[in-house]
């Protein structure tokens, strides 16, 4: 067992009081909390200022806001615990109030929260003091219609401040805000001014590459803060860096200072242009530099050194010893020969921590797992698999079958962004000789959970999941997803009777429901978001009702309307009549066609639209398998 999850365990262990337990773990570790003791009564002063998951607070937060009348003084973590049920549970003056303490607290809430939050503030009309809110609800209302005016403008320079990456990239709405905006600014070709940017802000990162390269060259300015680049916008910004169209002049010129405005653009800069660099510019801003990670870095170091000479007689650099070992900037001094002629075995294993944290490339990496097989022929000692680091990314199979893998160990080898098929060996070799508990799954986590297969799965023990932190299944097989819902379920049946804590306690597992527990939220008023719905398997979908449906989603239904060509809403559009739909009053049409004589199957008299139903439902089923 991991230390943090010992210590939680010793302080639940000690006192299993809610209040207690939330007071005495230490911030850094509520998030091993058990969604067990959370849901409870607390004061504001229990949970405010911890470092909350959204699943965690969403558990607590509406008793907090209904009782507390200064919504200003509540955290961003614990305010990010705002579901779409919680605007049923409030007056619509104190969800605005609500959501303007969001803004001036700076709580990240996802899309779902954002659309829900947006449609109860204007539920009464839109507020005159709508820059008091936070500006990604510009991302969820109506634009004004008239081109090139200030109001325009206004508009779309708030929805451009916005954090843009809490909409999927390339979703129609993220699509739309851009579309919409060039038509507001009257762009017809691909130049945008100084002026046109500023109001893009940073929907300048789903510009296409003809954009960025036909326009000014601050274009650069918030492109530098992109999450990522797709090939077209990689290909244009290094072609402005080639031919010299930046604001940043030449890269031999540039100072820590420059490289810093940077931000995540010398990921992809051209090599010329990054070989240009003084090299103590760059080792010292690769020290001090925290916006990319290690992967990041080690792409860099790639680019970097991939013209440096491979093979060395010796060591023609400075010999790697405890005065230099923990310099961050080591790995671009010392290309995959050099490091492999200059460290010795005994730094290697004193300073393995340091040395497999940083920034190598795969070849370092390669040269430091050499070293440690030479050292240990059988398999590396568990002591290593601690601090295995990044040297994990280059092992096999092979080599991880040697291993003997505790919790400890496997808990710090997962941490370090290994590949499917090597984080599978690890999950195997310790799935082979031990039980998949909570911490077990704290160390798989979202990332590797859906490698698990349905034996694994099964053998999880009964409340393992409840007492692990939260999941998301969303991306696994359906398989897997109606097994994890089942564990989630015999964890949290307890909580059934209070069906707004059993909802949010079920939430990231609703994937694997069937139809007969969706109809029983269905019951209960649970005001479920459109993408929650959205991750619902198509089969069970299928068996709900129109009413059903309604029941699921309260005010949301209407985000049906947007949503037709998901194929959870496809599918679920095929098993209705028109007349039923029509009730919902959103324009909706049905798949299914009403059945005539001349449409049914010879002998059976059933409907041939039936058969084609089923037909969509098993083709669906497989699908999303």
């Amino acid at each position: 067992m991991s230390l943090q999850n010992a210590i939680v365990n010793q302080i639940v262990a000690a006192d299993t009081t809610p209040a207690n337990v939330v007071k005495n773990v230490p911030d850094k570790m509520v998030g091993l909390i058990s969604k067990k003791y959370l849901t409870s009564k607390f004061s504001l002063q229990d949970v405010n200022g911890k470092s909350w998951s959204s699943d965690q607070a969403a558990l607590f937060f509406n008793d907090i806001v209904s009782t507390e009348t200064n919504l200003s003084s509540i955290s961003a973590s614990v305010l990010q615990g705002y579901t779409c049920g919680t605007n049923g549970k409030i007056s619509n003056d104190k969800i605005q109030s609500l959501a303007k303490a969001m803004k001036s607290n700076n709580a990240i809430l996802s899309e779902d929260q954002l659309n829900c939050l947006t449609r109860q503030v204007i539920k009464n009309g839109q507020p005159a003091d709508l820059t008091s809110y936070p500006n990604e609800m510009y991302m969820f209302l109506s634009p004004p219609n008239n081109t090139n005016s200030t109001s325009c403008k206004s508009f779309y320079s708030n929805v451009g401040a916005a954090n843009i990456t809490i909409l999927t990239k390339g979703s129609s709405r993220r699509k739309d805000l851009l579309k919409n905006c060039l038509s507001c600014l009257n762009i017809t070709g691909n130049i945008l001014t100084d002026d046109n940017v500023q109001v893009l802000g940073n929907m300048t990162c789903d510009l296409s590459g003809a954009y960025i390269e036909n326009s000014t060259i601050n274009i650069l300015t918030p492109l530098a803060q992109c999450v990522n680049y797709p090939d077209d916008q990689k290909n244009a910004i290094q072609k402005m860096f080639t031919q010299g169209k930046t604001p940043f002049g030449s890269s031999s010129t540039w100072t820590k200072s420059t490289m810093d405005s940077l931000k995540l653009l010398p990921t992809i800069l051209p090599l010329d242009t990054l070989r240009a660099i003084n090299s103590s510019v760059l080792a010292s801003w690769f020290k001090d530099t925290t916006i990319l990670d290690r992967k990041q870095k080690a792409d860099i170091v790639k680019a970097y050194t991939s013209n440096r000479a491979r093979r060395a007689a010796g060591c023609t650099s400075q010999e790697i010893t405890a005065d230099n070992v923990k310099d961050s900037s080591l790995p671009l001094s010392y290309p995959a020969a050099q490091l492999d002629a200059c460290l010795s075995n005994q730094t290697l294993l004193d300073y393995l921590s340091d040395l497999s944290s940083k920034a190598f490339t795969d070849d370092q990496l390669g040269v430091l797992k050499a070293r440690l097989d030479q050292i240990y022929p059988g398999g590396y000692p568990g002591n290593i698999l601690l601090n295995l680091g990044a040297i994990t990314n280059v092992t096999t199979p092979a080599d991880i079958a040697k291993w003997n893998i505790s919790i400890d160990a496997l808990s710090a080898l997962l941490s370090n962004g290994l590949s499917s098929s090597v984080a599978k060996a690890i999950i195997d070799n310790y799935s082979a000789g031990n039980l998949i508990n909570a911490p077990a799954l704290n160390a798989i986590s979202s990332k590797y959970i859906c490698l698990l297969s349905t034996t694994q799965i099964g053998s999880i023990p009964t409340g393992a999941v409840g007492d692990a932190k939260v999941l998301d299944i969303n991306p696994c097989s359906q398989a897997v997803k109606d097994q994890m819902y089942l564990k989630a379920n015999a964890s949290y049946q307890n909580m059934i009777n209070d069906s707004n804590t059993y909802y949010n306690l079920m939430k990231p597992y609703l994937g694997g429901a069937p139809a007969s527990d969706l109809k029983y939220f269905a019951s209960k008023n649970i005001s479920m978001d459109i993408g929650t719905f959205l991750t619902l398997n198509p089969i069970s979908v299928t068996n709900l009702s129109v009413s059903d449906v309604a029941g699921l989603l309260g005010s949301n239904t209407i985000d049906i309307k947007s949503q037709v060509t998901s194929p959870v809403v496809q599918t679920w559009l095929a098993s209705v009549p028109q007349s039923a739909l029509d009730t919902l009053g959103l324009n909706l049409t049905s798949g299914m066609s009403v059945p005539t004589a001349a449409t049914t199957i010879a002998g059976s008299g059933a409907p041939a639209t039936l058969s084609n139903l089923l037909l969509i439902t098993l083709l669906v089923a497989l699908f999303f398998s």
